[in-house]
């Protein structure tokens, strides 16, 4: 490979400026004096010497780090997790639906049978009522019956002793009448 012309002269007092001994008083000047260098040539492509791709084709990239299965474990078990919070969310509203239904329809068999229940309620009391009116009644009647049993025995007891011609018992007997038999319904057979 040659170099052109420019270069090797370059390269050639370049390696004697760097040498001590081979310095000359030319080179001297020169160093003092504006450089002949010119600017290195454009390179094809427009990239700058130091950004220019070394390799003509171009690579495929870094290679990739492998991943390790515990990522893609955690993955699968994250969204397993996602699928679990979903359906027992799921769950949860459906039983939260089902139970409000069964409470509103408990609440109505309640006012239900709280209705019904003063109902009857209502229908023990006047039945007590009515069952009070008639062992007042059944008493008053009873001591009507008693009255009269007490009434008719005098009256009985008054006419024997008539019969008998025994004023002593006629005259209790027409006492207990007097005292006994005031308005008291005596039947007649």
């Amino acid at each position: 490979m040659s170099l052109p012309p420019n270069e090797s002269d370059d390269r050639a007092s370049h390696d004697r400026q760097d040498d001590p001994t081979h310095a000359t008083p030319s080179q001297d000047a020169a160093s003092t004096a504006p450089s002949d260098h010119a600017p290195p040539p454009p390179v094809p492509g427009g990239y700058p010497p130091a950004a220019q791709p070394t390799n003509p084709i171009p690579s495929t990239g870094a290679p990739v780090a492998k991943r390790s299965r515990a990522t893609a474990v955690l993955a699968a078990l994250a969204v397993l997790l996602l699928l679990a919070l979903v359906g027992m969310t799921a769950l949860f509203v459906a039983n939260r639906i089902s139970s409000d239904e069964k409470i509103d329809d408990q609440k109505s068999q309640i006012e239900t049978l709280q209705r019904d229940l003063k109902a009857k309620s209502d229908e023990l009391t006047k039945t007590n009522g009515d069952l009070d009116s008639a062992k007042d009644e059944a008493a008053a009647a009873k001591k009507q019956a008693d009255s009269a049993a007490v009434c008719i025995k005098a009256v009985q007891d008054f006419f024997k002793a008539l019969n008998a011609n025994d004023e002593t018992a006629g005259g209790r007997a027409a006492l207990v009448i007097d005292r006994d038999c005031e308005g008291v319904d005596i039947p007649f057979p």
